[in-house]
């Protein structure tokens, strides 16, 4: 039965951790495009891109939490392995156990608080200081982010869980 429902989640997380890395990697792209126009304006004219700083940390912001997903079902993180490295892979799965189970806590309830807060900014109509965009769209990606980024973990805690058992 677990076997199952990691490799569900697996063939469901993939994707949807790829989609969402692909989304947040573009922002690259905007912030690239945002900078030289920035630049430009800057050399140029002589006036500043009104907003810029703004839009580069919203950029930014869905860069950072929409990629997480991503690195952490591809194990893309940095590792440092001393403590580890000498132990048996029973006790690393064991360890990874633990890990994963409180990952798993933090991220969900960094993504309860995400949303609730999205919605309490929609409902008030919440806007932006400098270009006076609405501000719950990014926390909602910034939630969406960490609710995958949770999945991610109770996927790898459940994949943690078969792996104590062989």
């Amino acid at each position: 039965m677990l076997d199952r429902i990691v490799d569900w989640l697996e063939k469901i997380l993939t994707p949807a951790s790829r989609l969402a890395n692909y989304i947040g990697i573009s922002m690259l792209i905007v912030l690239i495009i945002l900078t030289v126009v920035e630049v430009l304006m800057r050399s140029f004219v002589g006036i500043s891109l009104k907003g810029s700083k703004e839009l580069s940390e919203y950029a930014l912001g869905i860069l950072v939490f929409l990629t997480l997903p991503y690195c952490a079902v591809r194990g893309a993180h940095i590792v440092v392995d001393i403590a580890t490295m000498n132990l048996s892979q029973h006790s690393k799965a064991l360890i990874d156990t633990v890990i994963y189970f409180l990952a798993v806590i933090p991220c969900g309830l960094l993504a309860w608080q995400l949303f609730l807060r999205g919605i309490h900014a929609a409902e008030r109509g919440e806007v932006s200081a400098m270009l006076q965009v609405w501000l719950f769209p990014i926390v909602i990606i910034a939630a969406i982010g960490f609710l995958l980024l949770t999945f991610v973990y109770l996927f790898q805690w459940l994949r943690a869980i078969k792996e104590t058992r062989r």
